[in-house]
């Protein structure tokens, strides 16, 4: 039987540091897949820069930064300065009745209208293609997902004929690597006590257990803009450290697992 690795590199474009840090863990680690943000500021840079092959897919994002629509068109999805309500935030003021798979949140009322999140859905698709000037190789929501978000990348992917990467695991039956180092909420103090190598090293194991396997982590380099946007700051240069980890990648290539992306089983 054979055993893939599918590793995929979140919120690639959120600042010009983690975009750095991305592209040296597909250079030097086991990076295939990285998902791209269209609504920051260093979204530009992160595609100009882009100069690795890699799976390139397209994180959706109504949590961070501000929406490419106009606030009045998406007024529930933002703050009174413009910017996308946190998902701190949007929990905070919300009842969760319950989860999916520890991924997807159930609110007693969806805090995302399925009108506004398709606007703004439709703008960051739209801008991924001005970028790239190609579609996504895949769709993935980021942080925050609920009903409705869940809904309007399903359509989008069914719409444009594109994997949409949560639906399409469960799909195939991949398994989703255990993710033990990766808590919400996740405070300073233990992102710095977390040792993400040790970590994933002691799950690593999983894998033999599967025909594929995903394994998705928010890699990359620090700047302060990453301090005043997220919460996800140091860990992520633990997590890039791990897919640079040559332990990690001796385990993976002495039980010949095949580092797979998107384009392998979509």
């Amino acid at each position: 039987m054979s055993h893939k690795l599918l590793c995929q590199a979140d919120d690639y474009g959120i600042t010009d540091a983690v975009s750095a840090g991305i592209r040296k863990g597909i250079r030097d680690g086991l990076i295939r897949n990285t998902g791209l943000f269209t609504n920051m500021p260093s979204s530009v840079s992160a595609v100009a820069d882009l100069d690795v092959d890699v799976c390139l897919g397209q994180d959706f994002n109504f949590v961070t930064g501000r929406p490419l629509c106009s606030p009045a068109e998406v007024p529930d999805l933002v703050d009174s300065s413009g910017r996308f309500r946190t998902s701190g935030a949007v929990v905070a003021a919300g009842t969760v009745v319950g989860s999916q798979g520890g991924i997807m949140l159930e609110f007693e009322q969806d805090p995302y209208p399925i009108d506004q999140v398709m606007r703004e859905a439709n703008a960051q698709y739209e801008r991924f293609l001005d970028l790239v000037g190609k579609k996504p190789e895949y769709l993935h929501p980021h942080s925050l997902v609920t009903a409705n978000t869940h809904a309007v990348i399903a359509e989008l992917a069914e719409r444009h004929g594109i994997v949409f990467a949560m639906d399409h695991a469960d799909q195939i039956g991949a398994h989703f690597l255990t993710n033990t180092w990766n808590p919400k909420p996740f405070p300073l103090e233990r992102q710095l006590g977390t040792n993400v190598e040790e970590e994933v090293l002691a799950v690593i194991p999983e894998v033999l257990d599967h025909d594929t396997t995903l394994m998705i982590a928010h890699p990359g380099f620090l700047d302060d803009e990453l301090f005043q946007i997220t919460t996800y700051t140091v860990i992520r240069m633990k997590d890039l450290a791990m897919y640079c980890s040559p332990r990690l990648r001796e385990w993976v290539e002495s039980h010949d697992v095949e580092l797979v992306s998107w384009r392998d089983v979509g």
